[in-house]
């Protein structure tokens, strides 16, 4: 029941699904992945790094490895890029400023505890 009413619920974004990406859009796209990447590098220093930061992300364990994080982090880039093209503009718009905001408080925290950016 619970499945079907999320389906119904996302039914009326997908109507205008695939409008093609404006400027904004690119521009936010580039936002939300550049933020990403730093994101990803910070990861890996705190998956090198087990005895110093633990990972705070629920969907990765405390002490994820290299390759777990990298795998993380790739799957999340395709699937939010498949995502923001499947969603009409507006909410791309939307979901793009979400993951950019999302993306640079978390990178913003992890330089203010002493978390590098290295890959």
């Amino acid at each position: 029941m619970k499945t079907a009413l999320a389906a119904l619920l996302f039914v009326p974004c997908c109507a205008l699904a695939g409008d093609p990406w404006d400027t904004t859009d690119k521009a936010l796209g580039g936002a939300a992945l550049a933020s990403t990447l730093l994101d990803w590098s910070q990861t890996r220093y705190i998956a090198r790094h087990p005895d110093q930061y633990r990972e705070l992300n629920p969907t990765l364990p405390d002490h994820p490895t290299t390759g777990r994080v990298d795998a993380h982090f790739a799957g999340s880039i395709i699937i939010g890029g498949l995502v923001a093209n499947w969603l009409s503009s507006d909410y791309r718009k939307g979901f793009l400023s979400g993951v950019t905001v999302i993306e640079v408080s978390t990178v913003a925290h992890n330089y203010s505890v002493g978390i590098k950016m290295q890959f």
